[in-house]
């Protein structure tokens, strides 16, 4: 009896102390317990777990401002930007999450939080791409996502406060929660992805990339991703001549829910690179493209008696026309990490762009009236940039992709 009391004693200690390293290192970044720089401040472990954090994180900080999207807006977009002083922001940024999804977690925390009384969300043109077969026997009401369990885990009763303990104690009461809490301790280095407090992707990665063996290879693994995803291949924006994408039906239900709680809405199209435009016009999207851009618009105005502000900074101005760097190694460029991921420098002139309203700037205000000029002024810069777009794939040794 002595030595299983002693055996029991042993690994309730052992079981105590790896519980008490995972809940001060909190490495899936949760930020219930104190931040110190050079030892827990980076937490590379928390972009597996976004779903997870975010969920409970975002309610948790009470926002007045929330920011929606995709990675893009995880890593482009600071919840920490001056024009934000004095204001709670959070960057609800999903990676990878469809428009569906994304709205449903701003949704969620609106509804918990309370607080939020403006809400900022990019869209992105491949995430209301759809192929035909995967609409034909679309619902319009459509299917219970997996991630419904973990939002109705903030309703009342006991089986969501049980769904609740199981995913946060998950987080502290496991051998993989040690193991990520050991990798954090030894990568305070700076150069990994790790979630801000505020929700930020810090994109360490891709400045670890950038010293090590230059941007080039970040171009060439997107565009080749790019033409992996969508080359060859049939995409459509609708079902058929009434129906749109699913995209556009959660992105008008999530603007009448704002519109009840007399929530203000801001919406952006991301920047691009111009080289990830003329992929798609080169695999034969560009018509697409702009079509899309035109029915965020018809919607827009269809939807509400006042439409909410759209705006649209993929157009190629002189921030998205950005070369690369002529430094082959250790020198990133100065708005995007590659083609799809814009820097942290460009989103802080979306969101001044956006927070000032109609004044001067980077991007430009779509309306109905002028949707017409704009979408021209597009294909224009398509056929202008054409050159430009031969010299980029020459250095980058691409071949033509195949439209």
């Amino acid at each position: 009896m002595h030595y299983i009391r002693a055996f029991f004693l042993t690994f309730l200690a052992v079981l105590a102390a790896a519980c008490a390293v995972n809940w001060f290192v909190d490495p899936y970044g949760m930020y219930w317990s104190p931040v110190i720089d050079g030892v827990n401040a980076e937490k590379p472990a928390s972009v597996s777990r976004v779903r997870v954090i975010k969920a409970y994180r975002a309610p948790q900080v009470s926002p007045e401002i929330l920011l929606v999207g995709n990675s893009r807006v995880e890593m482009g977009l600071s919840p920490l930007h001056p024009a934000f002083t004095g204001k709670s922001v959070y960057n609800l940024g999903l990676p990878g999450a469809s428009v569906a999804m994304q709205l449903d977690y701003a949704l969620n925390t609106v509804r918990q939080a309370g607080t939020v009384n403006r809400v900022i969300i990019g869209v992105d043109f491949l995430d209301f791409l759809y192929s035909p077969a995967s609409l034909e026997n679309w619902d319009h009401t459509g299917s219970q996502p997996g991630y419904t369990e973990r939002l109705a885990a903030f309703t009342p009763g006991w089986q969501a406060r049980w769904f609740r303990l199981q995913e946060k104690a998950a987080l502290v009461f496991s051998l993989d929660s040690l193991f990520a809490s050991v990798e954090s301790l030894f990568s305070q280095d700076g150069l990994n992805n790790s979630i801000s407090p505020r929700g930020q992707n810090a994109a360490g990665t891709y400045q670890a990339i950038i010293a090590t063996e230059g941007i080039k290879p970040l171009f060439v693994q997107k565009i080749r991703e790019l033409e992996a995803r969508l080359g060859g291949k049939t995409h459509v924006l609708r079902k058929d001549a009434d129906a749109l994408s699913p995209a556009f039906s959660a992105l008008a239900e999530f603007l009448d829910a704002m519109h009840e709680r007399d929530i203000k809405v801001d919406l952006f199209i991301n920047p691009y690179h111009f080289s990830y435009v003329m992929l798609l016009d080169n695999l034969g999207l560009a018509d697409l493209f702009l079509e899309w851009k035109a029915l965020l618009v018809d919607q827009n105005n269809d939807a509400h008696k006042e439409p909410v502000p759209l705006w649209d900074f993929s157009g190629f101005g002189q921030e998205v026309m950005e070369p690369l760097p002529r430094q082959e190694v250790g020198q990133a460029m100065t708005w995007f990490w590659e083609p799809a991921h814009y820097r942290e420098q460009l989103g802080d002139k979306v969101i001044e762009r956006i927070m000032a309203g109609d004044s001067d700037g980077f991007g430009v205000r779509m309306t109905e009236d002028g949707v017409s000029l704009l979408l021209k002024k597009n294909s224009r810069e398509l056929e202008v940039a054409a050159n430009d777009w031969a010299n980029l794939k020459k250095r980058l040794k691409l071949s033509n992709p195949q439209k």
